[in-house]
């Protein structure tokens, strides 16, 4: 498993840079309205009822948008939107999060793949509580196929065409459609639903020994491309 920062991503450059991952920063994430489903103003609640498995234990719960507001250390305040990643969690706010997330790569690509392309489309309940579905998915299915009917997370019960909508999005990272992305944001904390959310990463920093890296691998391949002119030459 990896743990991976504020943009959740990996570069290795010909096996000689290491991934290592940034100290995570620290938010706290409360709701805008008086509910995680509303807004400040009361109102937009997208949610449907479903109910699932997760690995054989059965829950029915509400699946859905949260609108909720992040504060950093700085005091800076931005709403955003988010969804479950433990479908077995319950939602506890206000919380400290970090930035940082344990799930593997893959698992954070498919979530990034799908945020890039679901996630505009997400406009009422049905298709909030479609993206909810896809997400509890992909972060408990590890490496398997995104089946819905099976695997360790199954839905038992949900409006049929959010079902089919959900599947479909999922189909759609499957066959190679929709591109992996890692380049996602998520919120994790102890005791309360980690969040996949619309918040913009930022971008990635190379280290200092990857910067040298990269100089001396454009040094070799300038020498390389010097080498082949004098033989054209001569």
């Amino acid at each position: 498993m990896f743990r991976f920062s504020r943009v959740l991503g990996v570069a290795a450059i010909a096996g000689v840079m290491a991934a290592h991952a940034a100290s995570a920063a620290t938010v706290k994430v409360s709701t805008q309205g008086w509910h995680p489903f509303f807004d400040q103003n009361g109102r937009n609640a997208w949610y449907e009822s479903t109910s699932y498995t997760l690995n054989g234990t059965a829950r029915s719960a509400v699946a859905g948008l949260f609108r909720l507001k992040e504060t950093t250390a700085a005091g800076v305040v931005t709403n955003f939107v988010g969804f479950c990643l433990e479908p077995l969690e319950w939602l506890r706010l206000p919380k400290a999060y970090d930035e940082a997330t344990s799930l593997s790569y893959l698992a954070v690509s498919r979530l990034g793949a799908l945020v890039t392309n679901a996630l505009p489309k997400v406009k009422d309940s049905r298709s909030a509580a479609a993206f909810q579905l896809a997400a509890w998915e992909i972060a408990n299915e590890g490496r398997g196929t995104l089946d819905l009917r099976g695997g360790a997370f199954r839905v038992t019960s949900a409006a049929s065409q959010t079902r089919a909508l959900s599947q479909g999005w999922l189909d759609q990272i499957m066959k190679g459609t929709w591109k992996l992305n890692p380049q996602v944001m998520i919120l994790s904390a102890p005791g309360t639903q980690d969040l996949v959310t619309d918040l913009t990463p930022a971008p990635v920093p190379v280290p200092a020994a990857g910067l040298m890296a990269l100089a001396g691998l454009g040094g070799l391949m300038g020498l390389r491309r010097r080498k082949t002119t004098l033989r054209a030459t001569s």
